[in-house]
């Protein structure tokens, strides 16, 4: 296992280079809602500044649905939509994803290991007339990897890092295997009554262009709890 995550680790570098570079700032807001011990809901939104940090570049609105089919197998759907900056005016963007996750524990060392595959499809409309006048679909694969590490004894910070890789499919069958791939590492705060607070760095490379970017994320997240949906009771006179 160690060998296959070293190697997962080691694949970018392979044609690692500097050509065209930008720093991005991404910031979220995540709600967390467990239905069932199998069953939960998600809404994310986020923003996204590039060119240094000055230009709006896009800003999204998701809600996902996950339930494990079998023991640490997760299934989930989400949809996205988006509005990305183009020249002079945001574009609208929708996207469906399917996704598919795997974690164990590396033994009791405390880390924890995740794969997720995922599907996407990306369309500007929900219509059919975007399928033959617009045909501009992105359908794409993507594998993430993720290793994080759990203190029993210390457990409000998680250290982590992840790799993730990006393959188009269909409408690009003559790109190489890889056309870009995320590279990040950070800590997650594991705050009181269901807070917490993530901050990371994330390498990100488009290899067919040779840009870079290097992105700094800040996200919080709150876990709803049935306690929200109860009515209090009214109290006797």
């Amino acid at each position: 296992m160690k060998a296959i995550i070293s190697i997962f680790i080691l694949l970018p570098f392979i044609s690692f280079g500097q050509n065209k570079n930008d720093a991005e700032l991404w910031t979220g807001i995540s709600l967390q809602y467990d239905a069932s011990k199998k069953l939960s809901f998600g809404y994310d939104a986020q923003t996204r500044f590039d060119k240094n940090f000055s230009n709006l570049k896009t800003f999204f609105n998701e809600i996902e649905a996950e339930y494990e089919i079998l023991n640490d197998v997760d299934f989930g759907i989400s949809y996205r939509y988006s509005q990305r900056f183009k020249t002079d005016y945001f574009e609208n963007d929708n996207r469906i994803a399917l996704n598919l996750s795997y974690g164990f524990k590396l033994s009791e060392t405390g880390l924890k290991f995740k794969a997720r595959g995922r599907y996407q499809w990306g369309f500007d409309r929900l219509t059919a007339i975007n399928e033959y006048i617009y045909p501009e679909n992105e359908y794409e694969l993507r594998l993430k990897l993720n290793l994080k590490y759990e203190n029993d004894a210390f457990k409000r910070i998680i250290p982590f890092v992840e790799y993730e890789m990006f393959k188009p499919i269909l409408d690009s069958p003559n790109i190489n295997f890889l056309t870009a791939y995320r590279i990040a590492g950070g800590l997650k705060f594991d705050l009181v009554k269901k807070h917490e607070f993530e901050i990371s760095y994330i390498f990100d490379r488009t290899i067919q262009t040779g840009e870079t970017s290097h992105i700094y994320a800040i996200k919080y997240a709150y876990e709803i709890t049935d306690k929200l949906f109860k009515k209090k009771k009214k109290k006797k006179k």
